[in-house]
């Protein structure tokens, strides 16, 4: 499969879109490669911006569950260390 031409200047078509999801992944689209306001698609555009919101609050949630394992884990290893 060849990958999609490159994204015209302003707005972006659906069709435009859905080859891109296709190619690089709708993960990628909607945090990187396409910012809502170029979306042509008014639905779609409302779905991508709440999508990205939606990803966003994923992505720190991970980031504070890892950051909160990690302080956890070396509390663990602090009180095993002192007994």
């Amino acid at each position: 499969m060849l990958p999609p031409d490159p994204l015209p200047a302003g707005l972006v078509e659906t069709e435009i879109i859905e080859e891109q999801v296709n190619h690089e992944g709708l993960g990628f689209c909607v945090l990187t490669l396409i910012p809502p306001e170029r979306v042509e698609d008014q639905k779609l555009k409302v779905l991508w911006e709440k999508t990205k919101k939606s990803m966003r609050a994923i992505q720190r949630y991970l980031i504070e569950d890892r950051e909160a394992r990690k302080l956890r884990d070396r509390l663990e290893s602090f009180a095993t260390s002192t007994e």
